[in-house]
């Protein structure tokens, strides 16, 4: 588990900024900044907070400093791929980065982002990513802390491969066949809230489209599926009781 992980302040983050990043609203809330990059392929990245994340959690700051460093390899990554086409080549390449979503229970914040690629009128590639909050330790959550056994075809990694196999066997067919017993089957995950705002309900899946999802996909699995496997600490978090 990685130690106890200073924050920054939003607003010091912004007026750090490099030149060309220019701030798109009021610096306060939401967080935004816009970074263009003209080039034989017009890079657009931009980056936003909402306000709910820092009244909520006040992890503005951080989740702005982890955008700025995700845009910044995807802007690179478009400039060394422009270098290689003609000058008349003009397209418009856009990166986005919105974060928005708050899952809270007393104790813990799980925050979703969005991240866009969109190269023209070509569909725009999406990737969720996640990031879960202890707000009274000041860590992050893992999904493999939450189980008594996390490893790679054990029974918890089991458990969730059967479990969101079924959430979307109907919707993306193809992708419930390609998940595994493993983390890297589950990357992107947000506790779900429940009807008692110190618990959570279970774990929300995120995936982003791709050949397998056009459209993305979610998958709910719920705390009694995940009881047997949470380890005492964490089924406080879900109210749940080992079977």
């Amino acid at each position: 588990m990685r130690g106890p992980i200073p924050l920054i302040a939003g607003a010091a983050i912004l007026a750090s900024l490099p030149a060309h990043a220019q701030a798109v609203s009021d610096p306060r809330c939401p967080y935004s900044f816009e970074t263009r990059v003209a080039r034989p392929t017009i890079v657009v990245a931009q980056a936003r907070v909402t306000c709910a994340v820092e009244r909520d959690t006040g992890l503005a700051g951080r989740v702005i400093a982890e955008a700025r460093q995700a845009l910044g390899r995807a802007v690179g990554g478009a400039e060394a791929e422009a270098r290689g086409k003609a000058v008349e080549a003009r397209t418009e390449r856009r990166f986005t980065l919105d974060v928005e979503r708050v899952h809270l229970t007393d104790r813990v914040a799980s925050l979703l982002s969005t991240a866009t690629e969109r190269e023209g009128d070509a569909r725009p590639s999406v990737t969720p990513r996640s990031l879960t909050w202890d707000l009274d330790r000041g860590l992050y959550v893992t999904l493999g802390e939450l189980f008594r056994e996390p490893r790679p075809g054990g029974p918890a990694m089991t458990a969730l491969r059967d479990a969101v196999r079924g959430a979307l066997r109907e919707r993306a067919p193809a992708l419930a066949d390609a998940i595994k017993a493993e983390p890297q089957s589950f990357r992107a995950w947000t506790l779900t809230p429940g009807a008692d705002a110190a618990r959570a309900s279970g774990i929300t899946f995120h995936y982003g489209t791709s050949e397998r999802a056009p459209e993305g996909a979610t998958a709910f699995v719920p705390a009694e599926v995940l009881a047997p496997h949470l380890t005492a600490a964490r089924r406080e978090l879900f109210g749940v009781e080992r079977r």
